[in-house]
């Protein structure tokens, strides 16, 4: 079940250091594809979505079933289009809508990180 209207593209203006903070780490039960990963925002109507390690770096092997999320007061929305804290994320049947899937958590991390 789909709980969003679709996909817009921008053009990110800037970026910059904001200091260190802790960052959730999340591991899906299943392989995710090139265009899928987790919707994360901190409003209903404004999410982003935050690709799987499936991009190759020089410096670490790819991880398709790894999203780093984002910070810990962000949300996710679960398959039942309810919000979830991607801190309070647990494995199990909780299905996170992946874009253009359903995937289970199978386990959080919580890692801090500039």
């Amino acid at each position: 079940m789909r709980f969003f209207a679709g996909f817009d593209a921008f053009a990110a203006t800037g970026v910059g250091h904001v200091g260190v903070g802790e960052r959730a780490c999340v591991d899906t039960c299943s392989y995710l594809g090139q265009d899928e990963g987790i919707l994360v925002g901190s409003q209903a109507r404004g999410m982003i979505l935050c690709a799987s390690e499936t991009h190759p770096l020089p410096y670490m092997p790819t991880r398709p079933f790894w999203v780093n999320a984002g910070a810990i007061m962000s949300y996710t929305l679960a398959e039942d289009g309810r919000p979830r804290y991607l801190s309070e994320l647990r494995a199990g049947p909780d299905s996170i809508n992946c874009g253009n899937a359903s995937n289970w958590a199978a386990g959080t991390g919580v890692r801090r990180h500039p």
